[in-house]
């Protein structure tokens, strides 16, 4: 077998079979093969950056710097990204509860997906599922409009946090992302209802609110 066969093996419990099914010397060829494996992804990644540096021309207008400078800046933070899940810190949080909010390292991902480390809202009902994987939503910032993908973040229990919810990204992300702390959650029942008892105007609790956009975004109930 060699490194890519074993690669693409998508359980680490049937990888475990394979390697116990297999002798002294199969693994040291294996061993080898994932050496040079690795090498060469790592050589043919330098390549293409290479390629992609030499390109540079000193008398590109000011149009193409700028364009250059964004390209550089992004090829920045993949490699810091890439150069950081290598040695990525397994730190879990002791206790990650539904509706916590923490602030979260999601990597440098593609395209227009949320990165970096920012905010996110907790929505896996972690009463029911007990798991190193958690459900999340990013929180971004405060813009003007509200699409309907999104949920204004406007109180919180501790009201550290504001901005809007958007459920166009739900992800799922191990707990070593998270702070070992959250930073804030939303309001509990007690809580909303103790702020709005006396209300002339009916509030809804967020949570509601949230698990009912994600019902007519995806189809399904938080």
């Amino acid at each position: 077998m060699n490194a890519h066969d074993f690669n693409i093996i998508d359980k680490f419990l049937e990888k475990d079979t394979v390697l116990n099914s297999m002798t002294f010397p199969e693994k040291i060829s294996l061993l080898e093969s994932q050496i040079h494996s690795i090498y060469s992804q790592w050589n043919d990644s330098n390549a293409k950056i290479n390629q992609s540096m030499n390109s540079y021309v000193s008398s590109y207008n000011n149009a193409d710097i700028k364009k250059r400078i964004i390209y550089y800046d992004t090829l920045l933070s993949q490699a810091c990204w890439t150069n950081k899940k290598i040695n990525y810190p397994v730190i879990t949080p002791k206790l990650v509860m539904q509706w916590n909010i923490f602030y979260c390292d999601l990597g440098y991902n593609i395209g227009s997906e949320q990165n970096k480390y920012r905010p996110v809202i907790i929505l896996s009902d972690t009463s029911f599922i007990n798991s190193s994987i958690v459900l999340v939503a990013p929180i971004t910032g405060n813009g003007k409009k509200i699409y309907k993908h999104e949920v204004q973040l406007l109180e919180t229990a501790y009201n550290k946090v504001t901005g809007k919810i958007d459920l166009s990204h739900i992800r799922s992300v191990s707990k070593t992302r998270l702070d070992d702390k959250p930073i804030d959650r939303l309001l509990d029942n007690i809580q909303f209802q103790d702020k709005y008892k006396n209300s002339p105007i009916k509030a809804t609790m967020l949570q509601e609110t949230i698990s009912k956009k994600i019902k007519s975004i995806f189809g399904i109930v938080f």
